[in-house]
């Protein structure tokens, strides 16, 4: 029996002091019912603003963050043990909230109090890939809301993102950051989301062979509500999208982002020569409305990128499309590969050209990449051929 493979709204994984295999439904938020909540001071462990180098060292997740409540999940099944429930990284590297068990009556009379709310605390907000995970997490509870008045509740510092709106859309919710929300609140239905390092997606990222290489209804489901709820859907044509990497800005400062493909404008130009008969377009996500992101992702053909949180925008396109991932030669990460084998597009890596510098930027030979695509063109085109007959 294969231990690690991904199983649709559940996994099995390996217990390694035993060898045996445990299987753990997937449930990506915890329910708690009339919590009272105190944000304090609205402290940041490292504010987005203040880190200038792409990567994962910016935490906007807000740290003073005090939650009150009798650890009921429901009426007949209390969870007392809120201090282990929910930590808010996996190894203890950081914690969301200080729990307190408390059945008392006279708590703080809260500021103000909302019917339901999905409760996050974001570790990259920039990130694209890690955004999507931890809405998937959420995702996977949305049939149990049952308040018309919902909020999405972001407790961090307040970097509002393109990807708020597909929230707002997936779950017909406002979407607060700690700033929007009183110092003293009380949510009688809440639900706090899992970390996003631990959502379907996250899985095997480090894996050179997918073990469990099938389509995934799970994934396929959330990327589809996903769709719908932006109103985005839209029919494959005939398109090579290129998503680009730049330099950007937050809050007015700019950060240095790597993996960047140097000579890209050649690349895209020598695109464009090996498939005449089709659009070719270089694209900043960052620079589209979320629901043009997701309308180009359904409306290409083949999406071409540079390893990088980007890229998680495959999740969107139709079947049949086909990606290519450029990499850098040595860097080995596989969620995107991973989640065109959930959805059933085809998947290409390319390590081809020069590495260049502490920040892995890559330059292609022309000829290099000309000669790599005309072969990809044939082999595709005859695989085409030969799949209508």
């Amino acid at each position: 029996m294969n231990c690690s493979n991904l199983i649709d709204w559940g996994y099995y994984i390996p217990a390694s002091s035993t060898g045996s295999c445990a299987f753990f439904y997937n449930q990506g938020a915890q329910r708690m019912i009339d919590v009272h909540i105190s944000l304090n001071k609205r402290y940041f462990k490292n504010p987005l603003s203040k880190v200038l180098q792409d990567g994962g060292s910016h935490v906007p997740a807000q740290q003073d963050v005090v939650v009150q409540n009798g650890c009921r999940v429901c009426e007949s099944c209390p969870i007392c043990d809120c201090s282990s429930q929910f930590l808010r990284f996996p190894f203890k590297s950081s914690v969301q909230a200080r729990w307190v068990h408390d059945e008392s009556s006279d708590r703080p009379t809260p500021q103000k109090m909302y019917p339901e709310a999905v409760i996050v605390s974001r570790y990259d907000d920039h990130n694209p890939f890690f955004h999507l995970s931890l809405m998937m997490n959420a995702w996977s509870i949305r049939a149990h809301l049952t308040s018309s008045s919902r909020t999405i509740m972001v407790l961090g510092e307040k970097v509002t993102q393109k990807l708020d709106s597909l929230w707002s859309s997936l779950f017909n919710a406002t979407v607060l950051y700690s700033d929007d929300l009183p110092t003293s609140f009380s949510v009688h239905n809440s639900w706090f989301v899992r970390s996003e390092y631990r959502s379907p997606i996250m899985h095997e990222l480090d894996a050179h062979s997918l073990r469990c290489h099938r389509k995934s209804v799970m994934i396929q489901s959330f990327f589809s509500d996903a769709i719908h709820a932006m109103g985005a859907r839209a029919s494959i044509e005939q398109r090579i999208t290129f998503i680009r990497r730049q330099h950007y800005q937050v809050k007015g400062k700019y950060r240095t982002i790597g993996r960047r493909l140097v000579n890209e404008n050649k690349i895209i130009k020598s695109t464009r020569r090996a498939f005449p008969h089709m659009i070719v377009e270089g694209v900043f996500m960052e620079g589209l409305e979320q629901r043009q992101q997701i309308s180009l992702m359904q409306r290409s053909k083949f999406v071409i990128g540079m390893h990088g949180a980007g890229m998680v925008n495959v999740g969107f396109m139709n079947s049949g499309g086909v990606v290519i991932e450029i990499f850098p030669r040595l860097k080995r990460r596989y969620g995107y590969r991973n989640i065109c084998a959930y959805l059933g597009i085809e998947y290409h890596e390319y390590r081809g050209g020069i590495d260049r510098g502490p920040l892995m930027d890559k330059i292609i030979d022309v000829y290099q990449w000309d000669t790599y695509l005309r072969q990809f063109y044939s082999r595709t085109l005859n695989r085409d051929i030969v799949n209508t007959q």
